[in-house]
């Protein structure tokens, strides 16, 4: 028998139907079908069963979670291997861009760092097993339907798979630190490269600070000592987007 899990909330159970997850049944919560009249004809249209249950039914399978009137059954997620998100780049014929998350614990932050990346274009997410969330149904609602078209993979050394890619994908490593490193903008990050986020309390873990290539930081004008690792994580990101692009601006003139 396959495992199941739960994907719960309206943007993310539309991406799971639009991404062709194994769904085995919706759940919609009485009164809710009005608001929920785009995923009902999506799941109508590819056959997918659909149940109409009281309110309290839905609360009690969502555990918690914010579900919006609707959940999906889905067949557990198989997670990639890291040589499959480098697979995934070269389909698209394009330079890999991956990030792996080091200790980020608070399942919110590590589905918006998955919405992050795939905004960015990156060709996949790599998690540790160690102080590192796993793709819980908090983190796929928080990822706004991302996760479901982004590869995850799951690693049980973030530090081994590291050092795995550096000798087989010859990929550049880029740790974030908030006071090490040279400033965002003033580095290279163009070409195959690997961003490695860590936590807001403790940063990248020894090990892994060992298998990065350089770092990068984001100077701080206020207050505040450090952002968000998803909003770093936005930025660092869409300053690769903005280096990949400025040559072809140079060329047309721009």
């Amino acid at each position: 028998m396959p495992q199941w899990e739960t994907i719960v909330g309206k943007n993310p159970v539309l991406e799971a139907i639009r991404a062709e997850r194994s769904i085995g049944e919706i759940l919609v919560a009485e009164g809710s079908q009005a608001g929920a009249s785009e995923i009902l004809e999506a799941a109508r249209s590819e056959g997918i069963p659909i149940k109409v249950v009281p309110k309290q039914k839905l609360e009690q399978e969502a555990k918690g979670s914010n579900h919006q009137g609707v959940l999906a059954y889905v067949k557990a997620r198989a997670y990639a291997t890291p040589e499959e998100l480098f697979e995934e780049a070269a389909a698209r014929k394009e330079e890999p861009l991956i990030v792996a998350i080091d200790g980020i614990e608070d399942p919110q932050n590590l589905g918006a760092i998955i919405r992050v990346a795939h905004a960015a274009g990156a060709h996949g997410v790599i998690l540790g097993t160690r102080a590192t969330a796993p793709l819980t149904p908090t983190a796929v609602k928080a990822s706004s339907g991302a996760s479901e078209h982004t590869k995850v993979s799951r690693v049980p050394s973030l530090p081994n798979a590291l050092l795995d890619i550096q000798r087989k994908q010859r990929a550049w490593v880029v740790g974030t630190d908030p006071d090490e490193g040279e400033i965002f903008y003033e580095s290279k990050l163009s070409g195959p490269l690997v961003l490695v986020v860590g936590s807001e309390e403790r940063g990248l873990s020894h090990l892994v600070r060992e298998r990065c290539d350089a770092f990068v930081r984001i100077p701080m004008f206020g207050k505040i000592e450090s952002l968000n690792a998803a909003t770093a994580a936005a930025v660092l990101l869409f300053e690769r987007v903005r280096q990949k692009a400025q040559p072809a601006k140079k060329a047309n003139g721009r």
